[in-house]
């Protein structure tokens, strides 16, 4: 990792809300995951409508 990459994930982790991009991400997952185990169709229809 250079300096100049160092220096963006230090401006990325000082911006803050990354914290709630990842919980949004992992949120997202889980209901990914969930989705998958029951209803796979609803998951296309999911990724049709956020696209």
């Amino acid at each position: 990792m250079n300096s100049t990459e160092s220096t963006y994930v230090t401006i990325f982790i000082q911006m803050q809300p990354w914290r709630q991009l990842l919980n949004t991400v992992f949120s997202f997952w889980k209901a990914f995951k969930h989705f998958q185990q029951f209803h796979f169709p609803s998951v296309l229809c999911l990724h049709w409508i956020v696209r």
